[in-house]
């Protein structure tokens, strides 16, 4: 199992966007990844409402689901941090351990924080004209 005590980012970043977003960026301007990151933050937020609600109810399966779901969004934006977040989360929901799922709920609203602020502060010049990785 995992240790509440390890981080699961490697670096102080808690968003990177990928290679094919800056590309995009690039191709149709900076607008488009803004409004992804926009879509992001809606979709992510009420995805966690909704994880919250489940895990007050007690339905792992439905909290579960909607880590998957958060996973999987937060990996294709390049917040890797909450993806491993969520991915913790699918792992203790599905072994069955609730107060494990609660805590990294916990971390996950944190670090979807840090996403949020990180995105709308962005320099966004600056990472458009980034090298391409």
């Amino acid at each position: 199992m995992f240790s509440s005590t390890v981080s699961p980012t490697e670096s102080n970043v808690a968003w990177s966007p990928s290679a094919e977003l800056l590309d995009l960026a690039r191709q149709k301007g900076v607008g488009v990844l803004r409004e992804l990151c926009d879509d992001f933050g809606a979709d992510t937020s009420a995805r966690l409402e909704a994880l919250c609600q489940a895990l007050t109810r007690g339905n792992l399966t439905l909290a579960r689901n909607e880590a998957h779901a958060i996973k999987g969004s937060a990996f294709q934006m390049g917040a890797l941090g909450l993806a491993r977040w969520c991915r913790c989360m699918e792992q203790s929901a599905d072994a069955g351990e609730m107060d494990a799922t609660a805590l990294w709920f916990e971390k996950a609203q944190l670090e979807f924080a840090r996403v949020v602020h990180e995105m709308t502060t962005a320099d966004w010049k600056k990472l458009t004209q980034r090298k391409r990785e």
